[in-house]
């Protein structure tokens, strides 16, 4: 039989406040300098209760259609999506509109299901207050801590380690396969509360829906009923909200067809631990109140804007003037295309220091057919080529221009035509910050390209190219980076081994599946065996291979990613400066253990600094010069091919 309800008096609710004094006292003496805020904390937990009773509840209680329910409960979720929007270290400009949309639908959805499957009998009518705002309550604050762990985590690791995933899409990876190491964090981190609550409710805690029936004067049986089907309907509401949230953060901040992030979406909040709720929500209230006020002005006075509207909207729309350092930032570079006197870079000279390397392995030995084909193996030995069709690679978008929605012009502009051979070697040569790397990133589908195309394919027994071509804006992007080994210059912070990490490209969907069996990567022990050889012609050992990463020096990661790249038998190597932390032994293994894998049909985009090193190297070089002459097409006295780059 339930018992009479006895409530506490306000001198009891301001005993249990004194006893405050205590952690109060204790953060002064320590000087945690968190005195103030927990004091603060303390006294709107009173006054926010006091409202939510005294003012909402009570009436609410009372009501008799679905109408107050239903706007108290869009509040609540409003309330919940501002929350997660403003704890986020990291924001993009549609969070809190995908934050409202993930909660609301996950929290709408599962009370729907609560009242069908669970709650059938004892909410009548379906929206009776005194179910719907304790249980939408607790599912929405619930859902909100777990969306803001994980997708924090989420977020924070797409902005400060996206180099890393960046690295797993270069060598193959789905976007999917990029991010699933951050999403499973994210997922471990938000959903171990619930998990742990789970494990020890009813032997360490008693839950706060159990406590208050309880004291309500509810049987034990009873009230451990509701709270049993409530932790299990939270669980459920905090891992759909979490999915849906990181999902719809996906969509915004990468391009999904194209299996790359986005550019300048993600910004960093100021200050730390987000901004406070009330804050936000007041700061939303005020600019939604502005804006319909200045839409009344609009429509009273019948102008397109108020003056102040419209000053504040030219004052956004002007371009931050540049300093004059900067007045040719702008400035599309030029191109210098020549062949040297090395064809195909079989005739080149080993680099100097070179006479000491020890001599290649059985396994870079190989003939021509080993390289890494794109076509069915009826074809012949593939012989692949690399084109690229007047191609444009974007410039970054300056904070002005991404609020204007402007393009910028190019920031390179490549011949109509360039050609390169299977065993060429271009070297990309040109001053710094003149976008060198951005073209390799380019060539991985890294970056979009502002116009043109890149192909790679064969030729057939006619001489035409073979309609088994695959270029860049046909085919999908992981099966594109598939074809090619990218080496970044600055290798991220990466975590496990190299053998690791090539065992994890080899399973990569793009790679474990190609048209052809001899398109896929060797079995892991072959890969692993052609590795540790390759690794061994640069100078390193098996130790190294099996070696965490953050235990390398600089060179000895570079030359590990490097051996990882070619043993995965690339049609293409796009190396950004891969002996710039190398001393001139080591320099000089890189390079002779690229040209022994050039040599057999692959073809080497090569960026350097190092005039001496792209003589010995390349085949071909690309010269970008910027000379101020902004989309001029030239040729020098030599004959040699210069164009607006």
């Amino acid at each position: 039989m339930a018992e009479p309800v006895v409530a506490l008096t306000r001198a009891e609710v301001g005993a249990s406040a004194a006893l405050l004094l205590g952690p109060l006292l204790a953060s002064h003496y320590l000087e945690l300098g968190l005195t103030q805020r927990l004091a603060t904390s303390a006294i709107r937990a009173a006054l926010q209760l006091g409202l939510l009773a005294n003012v909402i509840l009570e009436p609410l209680f009372t009501a008799s259609s679905p109408a107050p329910v239903l706007l108290y409960v869009g509040f609540m979720a409003l309330v919940a999506a501002l929350e997660v929007s403003s704890r986020c270290s990291y924001a993009y400009p549609r969070l809190l509109r995908d934050a409202l949309a993930s909660i609301v639908i996950c929290v709408v959805g599962v009370f729907a299901l609560a009242l069908q499957l669970v709650l059938r009998s004892a909410a009548r009518p379906w929206w009776n207050p005194r179910f719907v705002v304790p249980i939408i309550g607790m599912l929405l604050g619930n859902a909100v801590a777990t969306t803001i762990v994980g997708l924090d985590r989420v977020l924070t690791e797409l902005s400060e380690r996206r180099a890393v995933v960046e690295l797993r899409l270069a060598l193959g990876a789905s976007l999917r396969e990029a991010v699933r190491p951050a999403v499973r964090a994210a997922f471990i981190a938000g959903l171990t509360p619930s998990m742990n609550q789970l494990a020890v409710v009813g032997i360490v805690s008693t839950p706060g829906m159990l406590t208050g029936q309880i004291l309500g004067g509810a049987s034990p049986l009873a009230a451990c009923s509701y709270q049993l089907a409530l932790l299990y309907l939270i669980a459920l509401t905090a891992s759909a909200a979490l999915f849906a949230s990181t999902s719809l953060a996906l969509w915004s901040v990468a391009e999904l067809g194209a299996h790359r992030l986005r550019d300048g979406v993600l910004a960093r909040r100021a200050g730390e631990g987000g901004t406070d709720i009330l804050v936000s929500l007041a700061r939303a209230l005020l600019r939604a109140a502005d804006r319909a006020w200045r839409c009344a002005l609009d429509r009273g006075r019948g102008r397109a804007l108020v003056p102040s509207e419209a000053g504040e909207a030219q004052q956004r729309a002007a371009p931050t003037a540049a300093p004059c350092a900067d007045e040719h930032a702008h400035a599309t570079m030029r191109a210098r295309v020549r062949r040297l006197a090395q064809p195909g870079g079989t005739s080149a000279a080993p680099p100097a220091g070179a006479s000491d390397v020890p001599d290649a392995p059985d396994a870079l030995a190989q003939s021509a057919s080993d390289a890494l084909p794109l076509l069915d193996a009826e074809a012949g030995t593939p012989q692949l080529a690399l084109r690229l069709f007047a191609v444009e690679v974007s410039r970054p978008q300056s904070e002005a221009e991404r609020a204007r929605r402007a393009t910028p012009p190019p920031l390179m502009s490549l011949p109509a035509r360039l050609e390169l051979a299977p065993g060429d070697v271009l070297a990309v040569v040109g001053p710094s910050g003149c976008g060198k790397s951005r073209l390799l990133r380019a060539l991985a589908a890294l970056d979009r390209l502002r116009a043109g195309d890149v192909a790679l394919g064969s030729r057939d027994s006619a001489g035409g190219w073979s309609s088994a071509e695959r270029r860049l804006s046909t085919v999908s992007t992981p099966r594109w980076r598939s074809a090619l080994a990218f080496v970044p210059q600055n290798i991220p912070p990466l975590s496990g081994t190299p053998a690791e990490l090539l065992a994890e490209v080899a399973a990569f969907g793009a790679r474990a599946t190609g048209a052809c069996a001899a398109e896929r990567p060797p079995a892991t022990d072959a890969l692993r065996a052609r590795a540790l050889a390759i690794a061994a012609s640069v100078g390193l050992t098996s130790s190294h291979v099996d070696s965490a990463w953050n235990t390398l020096s600089g060179g000895e990661r570079h030359r590990a990613m490097l051996a990882l790249a070619l043993a995965l038998k690339p049609s293409v190597l796009l190396l950004d400066e891969p002996t710039a932390a190398c001393d001139p032994e080591a320099a000089a293994r890189v390079e002779a253990a690229v040209l022994r894998v050039v040599a057999t049909g692959v073809v080497a985009v090569w960026v350097t600094h190092d005039a001496r090193q792209a003589a010995r190297v390349a085949t071909v070089e690309l010269e970008l010069v910027d000379d101020g002459r902004e989309g001029e097409h030239a040729r020098d006295a030599d004959g040699d091919v210069e164009h607006a780059v």
